[in-house]
C-alpha cells in the first residue's frame, strides 16, 4: 500500500507542476516586450503560488521516504528534505522548457494578471490545502477502486 500511495503522492507533485506555464515568443501579442521567458514563469510560479506548492510536497514525500528507509537517522533526514527544499529554482529552470511549448508569453503574462487578481490570489492561497486534500480523497478513491476491482476479479473466479 505505501508504494500505491508513493505513486499516487509522485503523480500529484506532476500535476502541481502543470499549474504554472511558459511562453513561446518574445514580444507579446499586445507587443510589449517586458522580461524573457524565465522571467515571466518565474514571476508566475510566485504570484500563482507554485513555488509554496512545491515547497509544501516535499514534506510529504519525505515522509514517504522515511517510511520506506527507517534506517536513516533522522538528522539525515532533516538535512537532506531542507537541501531538496532549498533547491527549488533548479526545478522551475527544468520546467521551463516543458512549458514553453504550449504557452505564447503572452499567455503567460495573462495568467500572471490573473492571479494578481483577488480571486486569483484567493485561488493560489489556497493551492498548497486543495493539493493536500485532493491527495487524500484521491487516495480514498484508488483504495476504493482497488476495493471494486478485486471483487470483481474473485467474481469472475481469479
Amino acid at each position: 500500500m505505501k508504494n500505491h500511495f508513493f505513486s499516487f503522492l509522485l503523480m500529484g507533485l506532476f500535476s502541481l507542476l502543470a499549474l504554472p506555464v511558459l511562453a513561446q515568443d518574445d514580444v507579446a501579442s499586445d507587443g510589449s516586450t517586458g522580461g524573457t521567458f524565465e522571467q515571466d514563469v518565474i514571476k508566475l510560479f510566485e504570484v500563482s503560488n507554485s513555488t509554496a506548492t512545491y515547497k509544501a510536497v516535499i514534506p510529504q514525500l519525505f515522509s514517504q521516504f522515511k517510511a520506506m528507509n527507517n534506517k536513516v537517522s533522522a538528522e539525515v533526514w532533516a538535512e537532506l528534505e531542507k537541501e531538496m527544499a532549498s533547491d527549488i529554482s533548479e526545478l522551475q529552470k527544468m520546467l521551463i522548457p516543458v512549458y514553453q511549448k504550449h504557452f505564447t508569453q503572452s499567455e503567460i503574462r495573462a495568467i500572471t494578471a490573473f492571479y494578481e487578481t483577488p480571486a486569483g490570489r484567493k485561488f493560489a492561497e489556497k493551492q498548497v490545502p486543495l493539493s493536500q486534500e485532493s491527495m487524500q480523497v484521491g487516495q480514498t478513491w484508488g483504495q476504493f477502486i482497488g476495493q471494486k476491482v478485486a471483487e470483481k476479479l474473485k467474481a469472475k473466479g481469479y
